[in-house]
């Protein structure tokens, strides 16, 4: 196989309690001093107010969860439309090492499934770059992401990775048509679709300053919902409620919702960034000025999927991804080998940013066009019609308006610590946008609502 193009950098930091002890916590730890007549609303009923209820309740808390969709998991979300389990959100655990939800995996014994990156392959018309195209394309983007570095350190006013990735790439005319292609397409890849968002509205400053678990990328062949429904287990989940407003004073908290009104001393927020900055719920009294203005200046990244199922496998069995760097860079498209993970002939495309938006107000058959395209542009125009579809709207879902947070230019790294600290002793925030060391991660969404757990018992 070629050398593999994905730069992974992982950070292992001993100070973080990310270990397995964590997860065992969750589920049974008992603290010294239980106000057992608290009551605790949980808003969402995703990854991170699943953590956050199941930590309150195994430690005596009354606690009740209010969901508006009719569905509990949120961005994480087990589809069954063709035939078999499939994450139409969330899919991987990104770095096993360490991670809580690869403790709780293993806890319940969950199977998973390796993804490996080096099984991956860019395409040029109908043929895959050979061996030297990749040693050039791979020298090229590590030496384009140390000198992103350098210019970042250097940087008195932020600007886009995309105004940088252009400044840099005008010193390498020298290049291929098809070697510049490719390294465009991977930088697309590793950046634009990692985050969901194109180049030009990701801040240069906020570039790589997340953080990164070792260990390998895992899927679930059964789906995600295996975590959410074992998190769920014994929990009051009220679904259906839509919230629309949240009072709060000295003495305790009420929650309007669709369907009435709920009182409690403490509420636990975990309403997706998208939502916060749509003012769907109003708060009184109003949200601090910092934590609006941190509201207001981070974004949310949309990377939408196409899953496409085949009568039969008519790409390469030993793939794990691939994608065809010869078409527009505005439609960089990664397609995702489920064969490997599931025996169906399945492939997932991944779209993002801009792109993913627009897609979005797209009919169903020009989207999947699109995705022929692609697909016969590197295997031929005799490959078949899938025989059935999914496709995913996360920019227009009211329940997430996008699919994980990131930092534009003009916003600071610093706004997912703001967006993470409570309001008084009532009101407190959890979610992927509140850790700022492992946002847009379902990871990070889990610490996040046991972080805002351990506030309350820890009073």
């Amino acid at each position: 196989m070629p050398t593999p193009l994905s730069r992974r950098r992982f950070i292992q930091l001993s100070s973080l309690a990310i270990t397995s002890v964590f997860a065992r916590n969750l589920l049974t730890a008992q603290p010294a001093h239980v106000q057992a007549d608290e009551t605790i609303l949980v808003i969402g009923a995703g990854i991170a107010g699943l953590a956050a209820a199941r930590r309150l309740q195994t430690a005596g808390y009354a606690v009740i969860v209010l969901e508006g969709r009719d569905r509990i998991g949120g961005r994480v979300w087990t589809d069954y439309t063709l035939g078999l389990p499939l994450d139409l959100g969330a899919a991987w655990i990104h770095g096993i090492d360490g991670n809580p939800i690869y403790d709780l995996a293993r806890q319940w014994g969950i199977v998973t499934s390796v993804t490996d990156f080096d099984a991956s392959a860019v395409y040029y018309g109908a043929d895959e770059l050979t061996d030297e195209d990749y040693a050039e394309v791979e020298a090229v983007v590590e030496e384009l992401y140390d000198e992103l570095e350098a210019l970042k350190a250097d940087l008195d006013e932020d600007k886009s990775v995309g105004a940088a990735v252009e400044e840099l790439l005008a010193d390498y005319g020298d290049l291929s048509a098809r070697v510049l292609a490719s390294v465009r397409w991977t930088i697309m890849s590793e950046i634009g679709l990692e985050m969901g968002e194109d180049l030009t509205n990701l801040s240069l400053w906020a570039w790589d300053e997340d953080e990164a678990l070792s260990g390998d990328d895992v899927v679930f062949p059964g789906g995600y919902r295996q975590i959410v429904e074992r998190l769920a287990e014994g929990l009051d989940i009220r679904l259906g409620q839509v919230v629309t407003a949240l009072y709060h004073d000295g003495a305790g908290v009420e929650v309007e919702t669709s369907s009435g009104v709920f009182v409690a001393d403490r509420v636990i927020v975990t309403l997706p960034l998208g939502v916060l900055q749509r003012g769907l719920v109003a708060f009184d009294p109003p949200l601090p000025t910092a934590k609006q203005t941190a509201i207001d200046r981070m974004a949310m990244g949309s990377l939408d999927k196409v899953v496409l199922r085949f009568s039969a496998q008519f790409w390469p069995e030993e793939l794990h991804s691939f994608g065809a760097a010869d078409q527009p860079e505005a439609e960089a498209t990664e397609f995702w080998n489920m064969a490997i993970h599931t025996g169906a002939p399945i492939l997932v495309a991944l779209i993002g940013g801009d792109d993913a938006r627009q897609l979005e107000r797209t009919n169903e058959q020009t989207v999947v066009a699109r995705m022929l395209n692609h697909l016969r542009g590197m295997f031929g125009a005799e490959i078949p019609e899938p025989t059935a579809y999914v496709i995913t709207r996360w920019s227009s879902d009211p329940f997430a308006y996008g699919s994980y947070s990131h930092i534009p230019p003009g916003a600071d790294y610093d706004d997912y610590e703001t967006l993470a600290a409570p309001v008084s002793d009532r009101v407190l925030f959890a979610g992927e946008a509140t850790h700022a060391a492992y946002p847009a991660t379902v990871h990070g969404a889990f610490l996040s609502g046991a972080r805002e757990a351990e506030r309350i018992i820890n009073r």
